[in-house]
């Protein structure tokens, strides 16, 4: 990795997901990369990243949750720019990794089977985060869809 005018690797870590398990998985990593110059950033509230926003990084590391079964869109969607980024010449040494907040970590290669496989099969990969079932940050009909998986996690049956 290459290192900026500080002298240490510049890393982004942008988040999508609803709920802020993303976000504080997103804090606790970036606590973690001391010897790096780390950037964090919600794509909820900032949007996705252009190509040219990577260019000033060493690496990325894309995070998202899983919606209905698959990875959320914003996640997606980052993780292909980047690899757009990388391919097309505009950040060709960018690294490019991921991490999934999800409850069902052996379902992990159904949730990652729509990014590209350069990044899966990449330096940095896509690697599950753990996750979150917590009923006061939902809200209407997905709140009920939480306390049956719940429910189920934690009683069993059907």
């Amino acid at each position: 990795m290459q290192t900026s005018r500080t002298g240490r690797g510049k890393i982004l870590i942008a988040v999508g997901g609803e709920t802020g398990t993303c976000m504080k998985a997103a804090e606790l990593l970036a606590s973690r990369l001391t010897r790096f110059d780390v950037t964090v950033k919600n794509m909820i509230y900032e949007g996705v990243p252009l190509a040219l926003e990577f260019s000033g990084y060493d690496a990325v590391v894309i995070g998202g949750s899983v919606r209905m079964g698959s990875l959320d869109n914003l996640s997606l969607e980052a993780l292909c720019t980047a690899q757009e980024a990388k391919d097309g010449g505009v950040c060709p040494d960018l690294i490019i990794g991921g991490f999934i907040c999800c409850c069902h970590v052996d379902r992990m290669r159904e949730y990652v089977a729509k990014i590209p496989r350069a990044i899966r099969e990449g330096e940095l990969s896509v690697v599950p985060f753990g996750g979150e079932l917590t009923l006061d940050r939902t809200r209407g009909f997905e709140k009920l869809f939480v306390r049956m998986m719940r429910n189920k996690i934690l009683y069993g049956g059907e």
